[in-house]
């Protein structure tokens, strides 16, 4: 497969180098969503910036919007339990991306299956009604979003607009509809869902989520958050590179590998 030329024309970015204002745009499209996200990220941590954004994806589908969320597996353990609970909602969809076999003991895999689990999705997508996307190197934390004391890591997110969103949706899909992508309620586990509204309640007293509400997601900053701002965008032509997800299906062969395809550019 070659790689995925967006239109020039179409295509509008805008550079997220700060990470507060990352975690802002997130959280703006998210509640600016009017029938469907999709997102695939590597890794997603239980923690204030984490469960903040669990929490807008969960009130954007009561209101109606379908919520697709595909993880990497490998790091999945901790947040697995509000993950049951959460696909079990209405409009939330939860899928694993090549999922552990051992589930309790997951040391044995890297025993028993060691090249298949070393194949990992870094992937990192937020993907809102097909028309506006925030891609990048972050993936979803409070290290990523600078919402706690400690280390912060230096990544850059851009936000896409154009055709080329319509080809990051394209990727998405492959990653979704992959024979590897497996329902989080489909996955037998010894872990017990636990209710999402249990875990938020006893967050709220936390002062790491009182301070994530009062200097990075307070009314003001979401207010003076602006994608408007025609100094801040820029056009440009794109082009999509991605792996192939049946990397990680040993007896198949990938049609096309994020090196293979940089070395044609």
């Amino acid at each position: 497969m070659t790689p995925l030329l967006a239109a020039s024309a179409d295509n509008k970015f805008q550079f997220l180098s700060d990470a507060h204002r990352s975690l802002i745009a997130r959280v703006r499209l998210i509640r600016e969503a009017k029938y469907h996200i999709a997102l695939q990220y590597y890794l997603w941590r239980p923690d204030s910036s984490g469960l903040t954004l669990l929490k807008e994806l969960l009130d954007a589908a009561e209101r109606g919007v379908r919520i697709d969320l595909l993880l990497d597996d490998l790091h999945s353990k901790p947040l697995e339990p509000l993950l049951r609970d959460l696909s079990s909602r209405t409009n939330f969809n939860i899928k694993l991306f090549n999922p552990f076999t051992h589930r309790r003991w997951r040391w044995l895999n890297w025993l028993t299956d060691f090249k298949r689990m070393n194949r990992r999705m870094h992937n990192k997508a937020l993907l809102v009604d097909g028309k506006v996307g925030i891609v990048g190197g972050r993936n979803v934390g409070n290290e990523y979003f600078g919402t706690h004391a400690g280390q912060l890591f230096s990544d850059l997110d851009v936000i896409a607009k154009g055709e080329v969103v319509n080809k990051l949706l394209e990727d998405w899909q492959h990653y979704w509809n992959c024979l590897l992508s497996v329902p989080v309620s489909s996955v037998k586990s010894g872990n017990q869902k636990r209710l999402f509204e249990d875990i938020w309640s006893g967050f709220q007293k936390r002062p790491e989520l009182q301070d994530l509400k009062q200097f990075v997601l307070s009314d003001e900053h979401l207010n003076n958050f602006s994608d408007k701002d025609s100094e801040r965008w820029y056009e440009a032509p794109a082009i999509v590179v991605s792996d192939d997800p049946l990397k990680a299906q040993l007896n198949s062969k990938p049609q096309r590998l994020v090196t293979q395809q940089l070395a044609k550019t």
